[in-house]
């Protein structure tokens, strides 16, 4: 018994644990394991799967403790008994249907909003960029297109040695080309990769003026 009740009470830290770890990581908005519950090109560990079931379910359980104290008022009277004959108060089914209604759609909306912080950074980044090169001399477009072409190499090895497994660090560097267009680093390729045109195109201009 001793034993059971020590197991329960790792659970229950290691949940709470859990959904502090994603609170932290979806602040910062750059976790691929957050991410990666929108493209299933991303292969996460069964460790990581664990932690975004712990993090999702103690969400849950917490939203239904606090729909139960804010119905404190119902009487624990009131209530129905089920088909199995056992007794379940209104205040219980009442924070159920919360749940079930509220909180699995608030979890989508949690997601949608953690993914959708990368999309926001990458078109900042983009931004940003895009005024420098307006500004640029044609010198400073030429160290500008270098180092976008280093990142992108340096983003397309680190997507061959990491981020696409194992098997992925014996293939060869057009195997990046079938990576999903949805993968964040993908799009930060695509990204450098329109800002070199952009710099092209300005070069072109400069010279013919």
């Amino acid at each position: 018994m001793i034993i059971l009740k020590i197991l329960v009470i790792i659970i229950c830290i290691m949940c709470l644990l859990s959904l502090s770890l994603y609170i932290f990581l979806a602040s910062k908005g750059d976790s691929l394991t957050l991410y990666s519950t929108l493209d299933s090109s991303l292969q996460i560990s069964i460790n990581q799967k664990i932690f975004l079931v712990l993090a999702a379910f103690t969400f849950l359980v917490c939203m239904y403790q606090g729909a139960e104290v804010m119905l404190f008022w119902l009487p624990s009277e009131w209530g129905g008994i089920d088909s199995d004959g056992d007794f379940h108060t209104l205040r219980s089914s009442l924070s159920i249907t919360f749940v079930i209604f509220c909180g699995l759609k608030f979890i989508r909306f949690i997601d949608s909003a953690t993914h959708e912080k990368f999309f926001l950074r990458e078109i900042r980044e983009k931004s940003e960029e895009l005024e420098k090169i307006i500004d640029a001399s044609i010198p400073e477009l030429n160290r500008m297109k270098i180092e976008y072409e280093r990142k992108i190499e340096g983003i397309e090895d680190e997507l061959q040695k990491e981020s696409l497994g194992p098997k992925a660090k014996t293939r060869q560097r057009p195997y990046i080309a079938f990576i999903s267009a949805l993968w964040p680093e993908k799009r930060r390729i695509q990204n450098y990769q329109d800002l070199i045109s952009k710099i092209e195109h300005m070069q072109s201009r400069l010279l013919n003026t």
